[in-house]
């Protein structure tokens, strides 16, 4: 059985190995962990959407499509900063408030929204940016 993730520098590597390496440095790319009620991996983290050098438009049905055929308790969600600037933008927050909405309606927890550049992470919840959000 998998060790429950407790904290984002738990949560990046695993969300960060679930990118493809050669979209990396190039695309932008949305992934998400499904957990049990006790914080365990179910299964591996999913790409979830691709996108440009820039950007990448994920929808909620795409995020919680899997997260709900696994029967999770709560996600994890991560995307990469091909650029390496670890800074949430302000598409970053939008897209966080309306995955907790999703969330919310669902029963589903959102823990976190990780940022991924190439040396290091940023979690959105641990800096204070999940509005209403559970903890990890």
């Amino acid at each position: 059985m998998e060790e429950a993730i407790c904290c984002s520098e738990q949560a990046a590597p695993v969300l960060r190995s679930s990118i493809p390496a050669r979209l990396r440095k190039s695309q932008e790319c949305m992934v998400a962990l499904a957990l049990d009620s006790r914080n365990r991996p179910i299964g591996r983290a999913y790409l979830v959407a691709v996108g440009t050098l820039g950007s990448v438009e994920v929808h909620p049905r795409d995020v919680f499509r899997t997260v709900i055929r696994r029967n999770a308790a709560s996600v994890i969600i991560g995307h990469n900063h091909p650029s390496g600037e670890l800074t949430p933008s302000p598409d970053d927050a939008r897209l966080t408030e309306r995955l907790m909405r999703g969330a919310d309606l669902l029963g589903i927890g959102l823990l976190d929204h990780i940022i991924i550049g190439q040396d290091g992470h940023v979690s959105m919840a641990d800096r204070g940016l999940l509005p209403g959000g559970e903890k990890l």
